[in-house]
């Protein structure tokens, strides 16, 4: 069953919560149209598309609800309505096989629960699972005050479990049953814990060293020191070597297009024959050459920048293991040799003739490799070290968590030899359990076998066309329709469709008795039986009073079968505006006992709607509904006026055949004009609409006039009925 239900921030419901709470198997609900008794309706048939509004189940799981509103006869009251299954006349045979599979279905479902209720708890009592729980409470409380106590000092030991009671006490057990590890005293494990748990030294990496063999491009060539000159058998050859300027004639040449080019010195074409001399002279051998000077600077270039790659790696290092002093002064010579060597190979092809000799790198290299590899020597003593601490420290934690559980050796020996029966306990109730669900399910699969072949959409169809003659509504009636007679159909003793030509109250008795059908029924074959909430929203809207007393009693039928258990419907709510149906339908005969009943009121003020909750019901007549508006804390202004007429009239005029004339005559002085003007105020005041906004009379001109309004029973002799209607509960 649905315990309550809560709304807020939909339709007229705030933001504070409303909440209808302890609810019963039957929940009557009075509301004036516009109230909010509709939402409630459709917050109980689809409470997952109402966000901001909440349902609690009890025990058992959500049931299907049947909800008969305004949404159930736009959905359902179309040209050809489905068809509702319902138990048909099967063989006395099949239908006592059904009770037997429904009563043996209740029974295990009542198995279950009560399995459940041990597991679990219920009634207040606490279940099995409960009693583990409270154990293991108890346990996380005796070990995390450990924790709060040696924190400080053992922190390192609790890393990752000090913020959390139930990691740290899963961390205990873990301990208690597998730790192995030497027990030291207190004061032992907090002299080790001073060292071992101080800052932890970090690991670092080796440093690269560059291979030497990679830098052969950075030794010396012969090809810097040999004198690169042209050839000897040309005819100019004596006199460029008489000269010295075989550099300065190679240069000249690449301004020499031709031998009909004017000579740049002379202004005069050279000849052809000195042209040809000039460039034999620099032949094969000497270009062998220059190709060499040249692939030996590409190389140089190669390795000058890998050393140079090497030496700001070297100078970013960031370790405090490398004598960085000594790099920087090392890395600068060596820089400083890279690039005077590569000006002299520059000169080198530049004036070939000339030797040159490059710097001596090997020196300085050899010292900085030197200082590598003593810092690497260095880092892997380190290593060592770091490898060493860790395996003590894990060693420390071993121990401090052994002195920990050998603190709560006690409590955790009790924990485990409870918890060990609890759980034998609750594996062979869980095991019970299962093997009831099992026989349930197959239960209801049997059960819905048979559903399936002893329901039909037929009895559906004659009850409802049994009603509807009983009361006069000849005109109509139900046939089937349908490929196979799985629909209904509305139709005139000729067969035409009547649908569209019904009455409003027509349309609304027969839509109610089709509902009525399918809350005892269903739309498919199976699932007649299934338990469910059945929610009526103002079923009688539109409808004379003898069709409303005809609804009446039949909701009353189904609250009796109900509350006797003799249903598949579990709950029942019950929405109305009609105060005559909500008399009828809420009426106790005498001796009849109210049962699991709430009685619940819906009220807007200021535009927002309240329930309330009453312990009997509030609704008597429509007379005692005015004096109950009247001495309600939180009336509204606006209405006040009319709700003073309408007592006025009913109670003077009509009862006591008093005019207003008379009442007002019975004054004398100024008290007589403050009755004509209370009369004419509740006149005025009741025939004409307003909001909260528009409203000018405040709270106390308001209780003057009340007062005045207590005076007229008085003085016209009738203070005794004012004080019984006031006063009555």
């Amino acid at each position: 069953m649905i315990n309550k239900i809560s709304l807020s921030r939909i339709a007229a419901y705030g933001e504070e919560p409303e909440n209808l709470t302890e609810l019963g198997q039957v929940n009557f609900i009075f509301g004036t149209n516009g109230t909010g008794k509709t939402t409630i309706s459709r917050v109980i048939s689809d409470e997952d598309t109402h966000a901001t509004c909440k349902i609690r189940w009890g025990t058992q799981p959500r049931l299907q609800t049947y909800v008969y509103n305004r949404d159930f006869l736009a959905k359902n009251f179309t040209q050809q309505m489905k068809g509702i299954f319902t138990l048909g006349e099967a063989d006395a045979e099949r239908i006592e096989e059904l009770g037997k599979l429904k009563d043996r279905s209740t029974k295990l479902k009542d198995g279950c629960k009560v399995l459940e209720g041990q597991l679990a708890g219920d009634d207040g009592k606490i279940g099995l699972h409960g009693e583990a729980s409270q154990l293991r409470e108890r346990l996380e409380n005796g070990t995390w005050r450990l924790k709060q106590k040696y924190d400080d000092e053992f922190n390192v030991a609790f890393h990752g479990l000090r913020n959390s009671k139930a990691r740290f006490c899963d961390r205990v057990i873990e301990e208690y049953r597998s730790n192995r590890a030497e027990y030291l005293t207190l004061d032992r494990l907090r002299e080790k814990a001073s060292t071992l748990f101080a800052s932890e030294p970090s690991s670092t990496a080796l440093i690269d060293k560059i291979a030497i063999v990679d830098l052969s491009g950075l030794a010396g060539s012969p090809i810097l020191t040999k004198v690169i000159v042209g050839s000897d058998g040309t005819t100019v050859a004596a006199l460029i070597y008489k000269l010295g300027n075989s550099d300065w004639v190679r240069e000249g040449l690449q301004y020499v297009p031709g031998s009909d080019c004017p000579c740049p010195f002379r202004q005069k074409p050279i000849e052809t024959d000195l042209l040809e001399s000039i460039r034999s002279f620099f032949g094969q051998t000497y270009l062998r050459d220059i190709d060499e000077l040249n692939s030996f600077k590409v190389g140089f270039s190669n390795s000058k920048r890998l050393l140079e790659d090497y030496l700001s790696y070297l100078t970013s290092c960031e370790t405090d293991f490398l004598d960085k002093e000594r790099v920087l002064l090392y890395s600068g010579e060596l820089r400083a040799k890279l690039s005077l060597n590569q000006s002299r190979i520059d000169q080198k092809l530049r004036e070939p003739s000339r030797p040159v000799e490059l710097e001596k790198l090997g020196a300085s290299l050899s010292e900085l490799l030197a200082l590598v590899d003593a810092a690497n020597d260095k880092i892997r003593h380190h290593i060592t070290l770091v490898e060493n601490f860790t395996q003590e420290r894990k060693r420390l934690v071993s121990e401090v968590w052994k002195f920990i559980v050998e603190e709560e050796k006690g409590l955790l020996s009790e924990y485990m030899q409870q918890v060990s029966d609890l759980q034998t306990r609750i594996e062979r109730l869980e095991q019970a359990l299962t093997e009831k669900r099992n026989k349930l399910r197959e239960v209801g699969t049997a059960l819905v076998d048979l559903e399936i072949s002893v329901t039909s959409v037929r009895p559906t169809v004659n009850t409802i066309n049994r009603i509807l003659t009983s009361f006069g509504f000849t005109g109509f009636s139900l046939t089937t329709a349908g490929e196979h007679d799985e629909l209904y159909r509305i139709v005139r003793q000729d067969g035409s469709d009547a649908q569209e030509n019904l009455s409003e109250g027509e349309k609304s008795f027969v839509s109610f008795l089709y509902f009525f059908c399918l809350v005892r029924g269903s739309f498919t074959s199976s699932g007649v039986l299934e338990e469910r909430v059945v929610v009526f929203d103002d079923p009688v809207s539109s409808l004379d009073s003898e069709v409303l007393f005809v609804v009446g009693s039949l909701i009353k039928s189904l609250i009796r079968d109900v509350l006797k258990g003799l249903d598949a419907i579990k709950q029942v709510f019950v929405l109305s505006h009609n105060i005559y149906f909500f008399k009828e339908v809420t009426f106790l005969k005498n001796g009849e006992k109210c049962g699991k009943r709430t009685y619940w009121v819906v009220r807007k003020r200021a535009g927002v709607s309240k329930v309330e909750k009453h312990k009997d019901n509030p609704i008597k007549t429509s007379y005692e509904m005015l004096w109950a508006e009247l001495k309600h804390p939180n009336k509204s202004l606006v209405t006040l006026p009319n709700v003073l007429r309408r007592i006025f009239e009913y109670y003077f005029e009509i009862l006591g055949s008093i005019d207003k004339d008379t009442v007002i005559g019975s004054f004398e002085g100024h008290d007589q004009q403050i009755c004509s003007s209370l009369l004419s105020w509740m006149n005025d005041g009741s025939h004409w609409t307003a909001d909260d906004a528009y409203v000018v009379l405040d709270a106390e001109t308001a209780e003057r006039y009340l007062d005045v309004f207590k005076r007229v029973f008085e003085v016209t002799q009738h203070g005794a009925h004012y004080e019984m209607m006031i006063g009555a509960e």
